[in-house]
């Protein structure tokens, strides 16, 4: 038989695997990349072979790690691909290798020796060979018997680290990475201190917008509590409302009773107004009295029903009364009949209907004091507002 003694070194060329061949004896684990678990080695095919060499029974392989290449669980031993289509089954110390053998050649710097036993079965034993006999001449006789494996020498010592090489330039900057999102927001910080008081203006603000007008009811309220008696008069007073008109009737109602007879009002000088009872008298208003040359009328006060009982479609109002009054032009002025006594106050037709009612012919004298309290209580808010001390953060 003819013995092969040169040795294949195995290099990672890009390709996971290696298949023995059969003009080599001794496989060297050539670099970290064919010593790690994911790299395989091919067994020789062991049917149908063709060619001068191949593969009989007896043959044995050496594979060697002298420098220690192997890592983790070392390269595993699969079976031919030629076989695997043939399905013939290979095995490797009595495991199926179809799949590979995995963990076999896992001990760095250790030598194996893999032998084909015949019928698709091999032997891998760990440790050396032993000596090669002498080439004999003529024809190749049968192969001898493979001497004992040798003992496993101990592990040799690690060795000293090496030093540390110099640190390597760096790399240039990498593209700037995309924004993130944003962060919630943050909470309100604390209300900050009332500035300076502004310069009065003389031009009013403009007009603020109307407020929408209320449902319109059916319904008359409730007829408000009866006032006080007042002192007799001997001059009658004006003439009451018309009450609401009744139902229709085809019979005449009783005839009312005739009221006093009124005295004769003169169209100048001072006169008194008297008030009907209702029952065909009249009540003395001697505390207010009137002028009809310069249409004044005087008394020791004057009130408007506020009762809420004659009242509906009550809610707050909360539109800015200050912003309603900046837009009020305030004017001096005599009235046509009485051009001695200067008057202060306002034009109708220019003033806000929140205060001169809806035909702007006169003005409502309860809605503007009304809207006088709502804007101060404005101002007062405004005024505590900038009072209170703030805290500012550092931008």
């Amino acid at each position: 038989m003819s013995t092969f003694k040169n040795r294949k070194t195995i290099s990672y060329t890009g390709s996971p695997s290696y298949t023995l061949e059969l003009q080599h004896s001794e496989f060297v684990i050539g670099d970290s990349q064919v010593g790690a678990s994911g790299f395989s080695i091919v067994l020789p095919r062991t049917q149908g072979g063709t060619g001068t060499i191949k593969l009989l029974e007896g043959m044995s392989f050496i594979i060697s790690d002298e420098y220690g290449n192997i890592t983790g669980n070392g390269p595993s031993i699969r079976t031919n691909a030629n076989d695997v289509a043939g399905e013939v089954a290979v095995y490797v110390n009595g495991s199926n290798a179809q799949s590979g053998y995995n963990g076999a050649l896992k001990v760095p710097y250790a030598s194996y020796i893999l032998i084909y036993e015949g019928s698709g079965t091999f032997t891998l034993l760990q440790g050396g060979s032993g000596a090669q006999g002498p080439t004999g001449n003529g024809t190749q006789g049968p192969q001898g018997n493979q001497g004992p494996q040798g003992r496993q020498g101990p592990q040799g010592n690690q060795g000293p680290q090496g030093n540390q090489g110099p640190q390597g330039n760096q790399g240039p900057q990498g593209d700037r990475g995309f924004q993130g999102n944003q962060g919630p927001q943050g909470n309100q910080g604390p209300q900050g201190r009332q500035g300076s008081n502004g310069l009065d203006s003389t031009t009013a603000g403009p007009q603020g917008r109307q407020g929408p007008t209320g449902d319109a009811s059916t319904v008359a309220g409730p007829q408000g509590r009866q006032g006080p008696t007042g002192d007799a008069s001997t001059v009658a007073g004006p003439q009451g409302r018309q009450g609401p008109s009744g139902l229709d009737s085809t019979t005449a109602g009783p005839q009312g009773r005739q009221g006093p007879t009124g005295n004769t009002l003169s169209t100048s000088g001072t006169y008194y107004i008297q008030v009907s009872d209702g029952d065909g008298g009249v009540t003395s208003s001697s505390g207010m009295t009137g002028n009809t040359s310069t249409n004044v009328i005087t008394a020791s006060g004057f009130y408007q029903s506020s009762s809420r009982t004659l009242k509906t479609n009550i809610k707050d109002y909360t539109y800015s009364a200050t912003d309603l009054l900046k837009s009020v032009n305030v004017v001096e002025f005599n009235y046509k009949n009485d051009l001695e006594n200067k008057h202060i106050g306002f034009v109708a037709e220019d003033t806000p209907i929140e205060l001169s009612t809806k035909d702007q012919n006169s003005m409502d004298t309860n809605s503007t004091v009304g809207i006088l309290i709502k804007s101060i209580q404005e101002l007062e808010a405004r005024i505590k507002e900038l009072e209170t001390p703030q805290k500012y953060v550092k931008n």
